[in-house]
């Protein structure tokens, strides 16, 4: 048996393929998105990560085009295509003068983060490094988010804003006896759902101790920031990781769950007055008022959609009562009031590309099967949280990076393993579901 056969069958990451060439520039990425001050520079307001993506915008996609960033694939296509389809309806609603920042920054947003994340990790060590660095911004973020829960004053925020331009302050009654923790982001929403959006890649990435240490701290974090969105992208990703587990020898077990998931929303529809969103929304929310309030704006929102069905209303007002604020509680509703229907297709056309296609890739090794799981589990959880929640800023440029992060898996091939080699039963392949190492066997 080979050396690269040995990692592969024990799980561990093979000794030849150890370098991170821009392991610097994740590090960088995770650096500049914590960072909470921002530059005018004239006219634009470039906050780190914002400056980061626009001195890596064009060299990402020049690597892209030359085909040195792997395979072209459609995903790219729709990519690229949403961002041009955002531009144009933006423009379309708005003048020129006024709205042409708003279509870079969008564009440096989507499509660069993108490619900078399918520049900077390209096999399983420097995704490794992805995972890591995600853990260490929570751990530094930890103790300063259990302050806050008591304090209600982000204490970085607070003592940057002395001498820097910085987020402002956001404050909100207590919820549940704590103060909502923002730590080093904008607001509490986007602190609790990079929180959350850890966890499925540190139980499954991570093993032994490092990863119920990593895997708690994520959970701890999200509860600080007391939000619905955070703690539903967490309930999300447990029943994702318990179902895996107990279901891990029937080899049907997704096409199964998700059988359940479509019978239970036709029975809800069924039996219940209320339609299954009303449900999910009522019962997913920690305040009876804001679950009220997303079923609202679904209502409302959706009438906006039909009125403008092909280029959407661009950032314009749209049309509510006037008791509502203007606030779109739904990232996938948002995607179409401001580009209509086919926006709104174009932007989840890459998600849905990429989550059908790596379910159903052909990895051999314990190591890419685990890092797999922890994919689907955290994007799946966290595209899913974005029904109830807008993404923007840092979360919503984390998640562009995170999706382009995660495209090397689709080719990946582990060293000396056989182009064509079909996927086995996990039960007859020993696949470990345990978080510790396997007792050594004696050979005969």
């Amino acid at each position: 048996m080979t050396i690269a056969q040995t990692n592969m069958a024990t799980g561990r990451l093979p000794a030849r393929e150890t370098a991170v060439p821009y392991g610097w520039l994740i590090t960088l990425f995770y650096i500049s998105i914590l960072t909470p001050v921002f530059l005018n520079v004239g006219s634009l307001s470039l906050p780190p990560y914002r400056l980061l993506l626009l001195l890596t915008f064009f060299p990402s996609v020049f690597l892209w085009v030359t085909g040195r960033l792997g395979e072209r694939r459609m995903m790219d296509v729709f990519l690229i295509m949403f961002s041009l389809w955002a531009a144009l309806t933006l423009f379309k609603a708005h003048s020129f003068g006024s709205i042409y920042k708003v279509v870079g920054y969008n564009t440096l947003e989507t499509a660069g983060a993108y490619f900078l994340g399918r520049m900077v990790v390209q096999n399983p060590q420097a995704f490794v490094r992805l995972v890591r660095d995600h853990f260490l911004a929570l751990l530094v973020m930890l103790p300063l988010a259990l302050l806050e829960t008591q304090t209600g004053d982000p204490l970085v925020i607070s003592f940057l804003g002395k001498f820097l331009q910085t987020h402002p302050i956001i404050t909100y009654e207590p919820r549940l006896g704590l103060e909502r923790a923002q730590v080093l982001f904008q607001h509490p929403i986007i602190f609790g759902l990079f929180s959350a959006a850890g966890f499925g890649l540190f139980w499954k990435v991570f093993t032994g101790g490092k990863s119920f240490l990593a895997s708690g701290t994520s959970i701890v974090s999200a509860v600080c920031s007391v939000s619905s969105g955070a703690i539903m992208v967490l309930l999300i990703q447990w029943i994702f990781t318990g179902y895996d587990w107990v279901m891990r020898r029937v080899r049907i077990r997704w096409l199964l769950f998700f059988g359940v998931c479509l019978f239970l929303y036709i029975a809800v529809d069924i039996m219940s007055n209320r339609s299954p969103f009303h449900v999910f929304v009522s019962y997913l929310t920690l305040n009876s008022s804001t679950g009220y309030n997303r079923i609202r704006i679904w209502e409302y929102g959706i009438q906006n959609v039909k009125s403008h069905p092909i280029f959407g209303i661009g950032m314009r007002d749209w049309v509510r009562p006037r008791w509502m604020s203007a606030s779109v509680d739904n990232h996938w509703l948002l995607m179409m009031m401001r580009h209509g229907y086919i926006g709104g297709f174009l932007f989840t056309m890459p998600f849905a590309i990429f989550l059908t296609r790596l379910s159903r890739a052909n990895l051999v090794s314990d190591v890419a099967r685990r890092q797999r799981q922890g994919i689907l589990i955290s994007m799946g959880a966290l595209l899913i949280g974005a029904s109830t929640v807008f993404l923007w800023g840092p979360i919503y440029v984390w998640l562009m990076f995170f999706l382009g992060a995660s495209v090397w898996l689709l080719s990946y091939r582990e060293p000396d393993a056989p182009e064509d080699s079909a996927p086995q039963d996990a039960a007859a392949q020993g696949t470990r579901y345990t978080r510790f190492a396997p007792k050594s066997r004696k050979r005969n």
